[in-house]
């Protein structure tokens, strides 16, 4: 167990120093780490773990990268997994917050981030093209993926409805067709009223704890709480919510101040949150952060533990099986989209960006690189054309 929760540690560590661009980005690091780098998971099991995330409220990246923690190590593992992952982002957001974040400014950051967002499109367009390959096999799920990335793009429908969406079809598919066997077998510690006990544990924790923040609103951590809660669709999604739960304590200045440093940082977009219980608690910032972000991030995690184990018992029902299959392709279409979307738009804006995303493009997928070497490459190259005037 020891060596296990050191490995997870190490790993974690590295991708929350390298991951920028967002919880697409992240996801598209850890298909690449964990399944085909490290074969922690299959492909079949990650994906269940996107897709569970992208149902729950909560900060999705992160909640994959609890879960993952915790299918290698238990609850420690997850608990392990999320400090690794996140402490890099924490730090830098409480530096920012205590206005020592000095280089912020500086023109060779600049050149690194926008260095590091052409890596993130190169990273999720692998993703997309790999995960595609796995889940996108047929005109069903195919016709799933880019109906998601339509809506998504075209008409701006929310990503939970998008998931609810892929949930419906698949379950409408499955029985219109003939039952088959079940395609995954179920596990005597997978008894329906065991997970029953485990789920309203941690539910009843999770709502608990919902309640005093409702009881207790003048409490700072309270909207931290309730934004944890209720936010679907990732960091960005969380400001309006940040917003309308700390009305009362905030200034619109002070929360964009913050949402601009979080995503100069790598790691998680929660960690917003860090600056803010910083800025919040002026007398013990650090107190404040940390209280800050442990609440944003809890209601997500608690919701995590109390559906992992339905998620796996159910996949082993053949109609639940093709829900989530429905789920998996909504999903790649959601990854395309965010593509298409922010990630592209904010990371390309020259024919030089097209050059070094396509030479990216073709040391990755094409000469089997590891991202760190497509990043050293692409770092490099950004700063001798910044060097050189171009």
């Amino acid at each position: 167990m020891g060596r296990r929760l050191i490995d997870i540690a190490r790993t974690f560590l590295f991708l929350g120093l390298t991951s920028f661009g967002g919880p697409a980005v992240h996801i598209a690091r850890f298909e690449q780490t964990f399944v085909r780098k490290l074969g922690w998971l299959s492909a079949q099991q990650y994906q269940m773990l996107v897709a569970q995330a992208h149902f729950l409220p909560g900060p999705a990246s992160s909640q994959v990268g609890f879960a993952i923690g915790y299918q290698r190590a238990g609850l420690t593992g997850a608990v392990v997994a999320f400090l690794a992952f996140t402490l890099p982002s924490v730090l830098l957001m409480l530096l920012a917050a205590l206005q020592l974040a000095w280089f912020a400014s500086s023109e060779w950051l600049t050149v690194m981030m926008s260095a590091l967002k052409l890596l993130a499109v190169v990273v999720v367009s692998d993703a997309v093209w790999t995960m595609a390959g796995n889940f996108c096999r047929d005109g069903y799920s195919r016709g799933v993926m880019l109906l998601a990335t339509w809506l998504v793009l075209l008409v701006g429908v929310s990503s939970w409805w998008i998931i609810a969406l892929g949930a419906a079809s698949g379950f409408a598919l499955a029985l219109r067709q003939t039952p088959e066997s079940p395609n995954h077998s179920v596990s005597p510690d997978s008894h329906p009223g065991v997970l029953l006990k485990q789920s309203l544990a941690w539910l009843a924790v999770w709502a608990g704890l919902l309640l005093l923040s409702f009881l207790f609103p003048a409490s700072i951590l309270s909207g931290f709480y309730q934004a944890g809660s209720f936010v679907f669709g990732g960091g960005h999604v969380v400001l309006p919510l940040l917003a309308q739960t700390l009305a009362d304590h905030l200034d619109n200045e002070t929360l964009l101040r913050g949402y601009a440093a979080a995503q100069m940082v790598p790691g998680p977009m929660f960690t917003i949150a860090t600056w803010l219980g910083a800025e919040l608690q002026t007398e013990t910032p650090v107190t404040g952060a940390l209280l800050a972000t442990v609440a944003v991030f809890l209601p997500g995690f608690l919701l995590m533990l109390a559906f992992l184990p339905w998620w796996h018992w159910l996949s082993g029902k053949p109609v639940a099986a093709k829900a989530i299959a429905g789920v998996n392709a909504a999903v790649v279409g959601l990854l395309l989209a965010t593509l298409l979307g922010p990630v592209a738009t904010g990371a390309i804006h020259s024919v030089t960006d097209v050059v070094l995303v396509v030479a990216a493009l073709w040391l990755s997928m094409r000469l089997k690189w590891r991202v760190f070497g497509v990043m050293v490459v692409m770092l490099s190259a950004k700063m001798l054309l910044f060097w050189s005037g171009i």
